[in-house]
C-alpha cells in the first residue's frame, strides 16, 4: 500500500485539503515522500505448502485483495501451480452452482471476494467430495469457517470467528495445521494396522478351533492357552503397531482418513481381503499341524502344544511382511525398535511357557523336540509365504 505525504507551502498546521478546494489543496502542496508498506508471507509457509502438495492437500487462496496482489503472494509461497487458475468475485457471480462445481477444484486463487463468495466456494468444494479446512481471522470469514468441515480461527482473530470455528490456532501458523494433519494420518494408520493384525489373528484362532470340532478332533486349545495366545501373540505386537513413530509413507498417504461425500473411509483398501486370506491360512496351517500330530501318535498335550506354537509362529511370520507396516521385514526390523523388542519378548515368553516345567504344567503345554518343531514350522512357513503374495496394498507400501 502506498500513500503521499504533503505539507502546505504556507506552513499551515491544518492538513492539506481540509476545508478547501481539492485542486487548490494539491497545487499548494509540496511532495514530501512516497511510503510503501509490505506484509510478506512467513518464511516457513512455502515449505509447508510444498509438503501439503506432496501429501495430496490442495491449498487454495481466498482473498479480498486485488488479483495481481494475490498472484504475487501465491507465487512466493507456491500455491499457484502451472495449471492453476485465478477467479475473481465478479467472475464467480456469473457462474451457476453447477458450473462452479465443475471447475472449483482447478481454481487455486479466488480474489476480490466477499463473505458470501467464501461461503459459496466452501460449499462447492464440499459438494465436489473434498474435506474442506477453512482458516480466517475476520468477521467476514466467519460464515465460511462455520460451514467448512474444519474451521480454524486465528488466535489474533475476532471473537466472532473464534466462536464459529472448530479450532483456534493460537500461534497463527499455517505449519501447525499441516503438523496436525500429518499426526492424524499417522494415528489412523497405526490404528488400522493394529486392528488388522488383531482381527486376522483372532479369525485364524476361531477358524482353527471351529474346524477341529467340526472334523471330530479332540478339543484343540484349552481356555488358558487361548488366553496366553491373546495376551502374548496378539496384544504385545498390536501395541507396538499402535504406537509406531511417524514415517514419510504414512504422512504422504492420501488414503489415510480420506473422506468422500461425507462418508469416512473406515478401513483402508485391501483390509478385508488381507484379513480373510491371512486368517484362513493361519487357521488351516494350525489345523494341519494339530491333525498331523494326533495321527502320528503324539499325546494330546503335545499336539495342543504344537498347535499352539503353530498359531503363534504363523502370526509372527505374517507379521514380518505385514502390508499395513508399509515396510519390508529387513527395514522395519532395523528401524522399529519397539516392534522388534515386543516380538522378542513374546517369543521368549512362549518358549518359557513350553520349556519351563512349572509354567508348562500351568498352561497345559509340553516340551517339543526337533521333529515336533519341524512339523510346526512347515505349515506356518508355507502359509506365511502364501500370504506374502500380491494383495491390495495401501499407498506407499513397499
Amino acid at each position: 500500500m502506498t500513500s503521499i505525504m504533503s505539507h502546505s507551502r504556507a506552513g499551515s498546521t491544518r492538513p492539506a485539503g481540509v476545508g478547501a478546494d481539492p485542486d487548490a489543496a494539491v497545487s499548494s502542496s509540496t511532495f514530501a515522500a512516497l511510503v510503501g508498506m509490505m506484509d510478506p508471507p512467513r518464511s516457513d509457509v512455502a515449505g509447508a505448502v510444498k509438503r501439503c502438495r506432496e501429501s495430496g492437500i490442495h491449498v487454495v487462496m481466498i482473498t479480498g485483495d486485488h488479483p495481481d496482489t494475490a498472484r504475487t503472494i501465491a507465487g512466493q509461497v507456491g500455491i499457484l501451480g502451472p495449471e492453476g487458475c485465478i477467479m475473481t468475485g465478479e467472475e464467480l457471480d456469473s457462474l451457476s452452482d453447477d458450473e462452479l462445481d465443475r471447475i472449483v477444484e482447478r481454481i487455486e486463487i479466488f480474489a476480490r471476494v466477499t463473505p458470501s463468495h467464501k461461503l459459496r466456494i466452501v460449499n462447492s468444494l464440499r459438494r465436489a467430495g473434498q474435506v474442506v479446512v477453512k482458516t480466517g481471522d475476520g468477521v467476514n470469514d466467519s460464515p465460511a469457517v462455520k460451514w467448512a468441515d474444519v474451521g480454524f480461527a486465528m488466535g489474533t482473530g475476532t471473537d466472532v470467528t473464534k466462536e464459529a470455528s472448530s479450532v483456534v490456532l493460537v500461534d497463527d501458523s499455517f505449519v501447525t495445521i499441516l503438523m496436525a494433519v500429518e499426526e492424524g494420518r499417522v494415528i489412523q494408520r497405526n490404528i488400522h494396522s493394529a486392528l488388522e493384525f488383531l482381527v486376522t489373528g483372532n479369525m485364524g484362532e476361531v477358524l482353527f478351533m471351529t474346524l477341529a470340532v467340526v472334523t471330530g478332533l479332540p478339543l484343540s486349545l484349552i481356555p488358558i492357552q487361548i488366553l496366553l495366545v491373546n495376551l502374548l501373540t496378539d496384544a504385545l505386537p498390536a501395541v507396538g503397531l499402535a504406537i509406531r513413530k511417524p514415517d514419510i509413507e504414512a504422512i504422504k498417504s492420501r488414503k489415510d482418513g480420506q473422506t468422500m461425500n461425507g462418508q469416512t473411509q473406515t478401513m483402508e483398501d485391501g483390509f478385508y481381503p488381507r484379513v480373510i486370506i491371512r486368517g484362513l491360512l493361519t487357521g488351516l496351517g494350525s489345523l494341519s499341524t494339530y491333525a498331523a500330530a494326533l495321527f502320528t501318535g503324539r499325546s494330546i498335550v503335545t499336539a495342543r502344544t504344537m498347535a499352539f506354537a503353530s498359531i503363534v509362529g504363523s502370526q509372527y511370520l505374517h507379521f514380518l511382511h505385514w502390508p499395513s507396516l508399509g515396510l519390508n521385514a529387513a527395514r522395519w526390523l532395523r528401524t522399529e525398535a519397539f516392534l522388534r523388542n515386543t516380538l522378542g519378548v513374546s517369543w521368549l515368553a512362549i518358549l518359557g511357557g513350553i520349556y519351563i516345567s512349572p509354567v508348562a504344567r500351568l498352561f497345559g503345554l509340553a516340551p517339543l523336540g526337533v521333529g515336533d518343531w519341524a512339523l510346526v514350522a512347515a505349515p506356518a512357513v508355507a502359509s506365511a509365504v502364501a500370504a506374502s503374495g500380491d494383495f491390495p496394498l495401501p499407498d506407499g507400501a513397499a
